[in-house]
């Protein structure tokens, strides 16, 4: 019988080639700097949630939180979707989707990921509202009061008049109307314009 030996468990940093060498200290010294600003992170959200959980019980506290609700961040759904039920610590654990991203910068005027992070833990920390969608009809044209009619509970479309009667919807998001059919959308004119 063989006997056979197991490799050593650790390999010396003088047995690895130079570059190697450096390559491994760099991305340690990377991972050691992440797991420090997650650290900080974590301490500095669960430090935000103790102290906002202890002033909504102070009285005092209660006349400027009804001042903060009449200046909340106004967002888009996709970003009220993201945060509602993310606890602030997730919000800085998760990965951010590109679109909300994309709004941040915009928000923020900065690229930095750390930066819209922060800015997003802000908003679920004060507060927010979600912005209203604009609302569109979609008209066919050269007809006199021809709208889109969906109806809600069978999912059948048709044309009619503008009134929403019943389970018939005649306004909708430009995603609700794409979901129907893509081709009504170069038809769709905004609400307050009709």
């Amino acid at each position: 019988m063989i006997e056979s030996k197991r490799p050593e468990r650790y390999v010396h940093f003088e047995s690895i080639k130079p570059e190697l060498k450096e390559v491994t200290e760099f991305y340690t010294r990377k991972i050691t700097d992440y797991q420090h600003r997650l650290k900080q992170l974590n301490e500095y959200a669960d430090a935000l949630e103790n102290e906002i959980s202890v002033l909504k019980e102070t009285p005092k506290v209660e006349v400027l939180l009804d001042n903060m609700a009449k200046q909340l961040y106004e967002v888009p759904k996709l970003v009220a979707d993201f945060i509602e039920h993310k606890r602030l610590i997730d919000i800085a654990k998760s990965s951010v989707p590109v679109k909300i991203l994309d709004w941040l910068n915009e928000q923020t005027g900065h690229a930095d990921f750390d930066i819209c992070v922060s800015h997003l833990i802000k908003i679920k920390a004060i507060g927010y509202t979600v912005e209203k969608e604009q609302l569109y009809r979609v008209v066919l044209p050269e007809a006199i009061n021809c709208y889109l009619n969906f109806r809600t509970n069978t999912g059948d479309a048709m044309f009619g008049g503008s009134e929403e009667i019943g389970d018939y919807k005649t306004r909708f998001t430009e995603q609700e109307i794409k979901a129907i059919d893509e081709r009504y959308w170069q038809f769709a004119v905004p609400v307050d314009e009709v």
